[in-house]
């Protein structure tokens, strides 16, 4: 799933605010001294026009690399000091039960730091749309008990939730647009295709039905640094090469094992330790039904290492 980050307080915070109005859209700076790094600093409104609390704020670069994240104050205050005078990425997501109805649309907003002074920012949080529906497994098309349910949106941000022991699900803070939903299932016996549905206002939403009918497979094996074995742990992502849903699981030793995968192909992502750049790879066995498959993968290490 992708995030992004937040912002840093100072003196001065309250006059840039007074000049741009609560819930202004463009950033403010204002001179503070230093050692020449900036800061970003400010505020979440929720939808009573307050400061909305533990919301999270995560900051990335314009390459969305992730740097670091905050959760807002009891007033919805934040901040980020430190920073490297240059462009940031600011991502703001509801920190409450996916499940609830009302929850807060995940939102993102591009930030300016400057050197030796307070980049200031706020931004209105507003009610997402939201699906729900039910989940069956099976040829039987029985409810399905043990299954995370999975929304992607257009932008490629994903978000989850658990269905109850009726395989019931409820997903809130979704973006307007399509989205298509798919199931993991966690005893890893059932998959089924994506399931694309259109949501058209904040506030509302469809009720599904998403099916997995398909008997899944999966892949086992080792990650290796060069000959041996990692010692730290690391999470191997599977992502299907047809359906583009994806699949981690923890590598402890290098060893790990991927359940209830879609039958079809695969691209194998791995994290880069200790010397070892991390690397995707497409394995030649293919996934079937009913079936693991053995898998093997090697990390080069970096030149001069």
């Amino acid at each position: 799933m992708r995030f992004k980050a937040a912002l840093a307080g100072v003196t001065g915070l309250m006059s840039a605010l007074a000049l741009t109005g609560p819930y202004a859209a463009a950033a403010h700076t204002t001179e503070v001294p230093g050692s020449g790094l900036g800061e970003v600093v400010g505020r979440a409104i929720g939808l009573d026009g307050e400061g909305a609390a533990r919301v999270k704020v995560a900051l990335f670069d314009t390459n969305w690399t992730f740097l670091r994240d905050a959760t807002t104050t009891a007033t919805g205050r934040f901040s980020f000091a430190g920073l490297t005078p240059a462009g940031y990425r600011l991502q703001f997501s509801d920190q409450g039960p996916r499940w609830r109805l009302d929850a807060l649309m995940t939102v993102d907003r591009f930030v300016s730091v400057t050197a030796d002074a307070t980049t200031a920012t706020s931004i209105r949080l507003r009610r997402g749309a939201y699906v729900t529906g039910r989940v069956v497994a099976g040829p039987q098309q029985r409810p399905a008990r043990a299954v995370t349910v999975v929304a992607s949106d257009a932008s490629g941000v994903s978000y989850e939730v658990r269905a109850n022991s009726r395989g019931e699900f409820a997903m809130g803070g979704l973006p307007k647009g399509k989205v298509t939903l798919w199931g993991r299932d966690r005893r890893g016996r059932w998959v089924g295709r994506g399931l694309d549905v259109r949501l058209e206002r904040p506030g509302a939403g469809p009720d599904v039905r998403l099916r997995l009918p398909v008997r899944a497979g999966g892949l086992q094996g080792f990650v290796f640094t060069g000959t041996s074995l990692p010692t730290e742990s690391m999470w191997v992502t599977a992502v299907s090469k047809r359906t583009g849903q994806w699949w981690s699981a923890r590598a402890r030793r290098g060893d790990f094992l991927l359940r209830g995968l879609m039958p079809g192909r695969y691209t194998l992502i791995v994290p880069g330790t200790a010397g070892y750049p991390g690397a995707e790879v497409s394995p030649r066995v293919r996934v079937r039904a009913g079936r693991t498959r053995q898998v093997e993968v090697r990390l080069s290490p970096l030149p001069g290492t």
